[in-house]
């Protein structure tokens, strides 16, 4: 019975501290956004950036010699890159009309879930892995990437991308 008391007061006393410990800035309804972590992929798109979200971690994926690479934004927007006889360290690049080159993606969201994906199949673009360590991937790239349609009327200019992935 004497444990059951200390037990009733111990969970009394919590309660009291943290109903007198909250403040009303603390019910402004902002989210808490965890950490990026160590693995990311970053870059211009025009004059805007874009980060992969923090809640979901970009992955690389190897198959059959081609090394895929996913990031989401925290916004809906999306980056792809697929890097075909990816051999380590070194420069790939992309375009020319011709899918077996590889791409470099740039997915936006607009208003009701609709999306536009542009890509450097029908433009350019680079990707350079500048690292490759028994666990990590690390590289740049860029790419002038037009709408991912037959006459298509836009295009974005993507630039400064960096990545830093966990190793497939």
């Amino acid at each position: 019975m004497k444990t059951l008391k200390s037990i009733s007061k111990m969970m009394l006393l919590t309660a009291v501290f943290a109903f007198v410990s909250c403040s009303k800035d603390d019910d402004n309804n902002t989210p808490v956004i965890p950490p990026a972590g160590n693995y990311f992929v970053k870059a211009k798109v025009d004059t805007g950036d874009y980060a992969n979200s923090p809640y979901v971690t970009p992955a690389a994926t190897f198959n059959a010699g081609t090394m895929m690479i996913q990031s989401s934004g925290a916004t809906g927007n999306a980056m792809q890159i697929q890097i075909p006889n990816y051999n380590g360290v070194g420069v790939y690049n992309s375009g020319n009309n011709n899918l077996s080159n590889g791409y470099i993606n740039f997915s936006k969201m607009g208003s009701g879930f609709t999306y536009k994906t542009y890509t450097s199949v029908r433009g350019s673009g680079t990707v350079e892995i500048t690292a490759v360590t028994a666990t990590e991937i690390e590289g740049t790239f860029s790419a002038y990437a037009p709408e991912n349609q037959d006459g298509w009327t836009t295009a974005v200019e993507i630039s400064e991308g960096t990545f830093k992935l966990k190793k497939p």
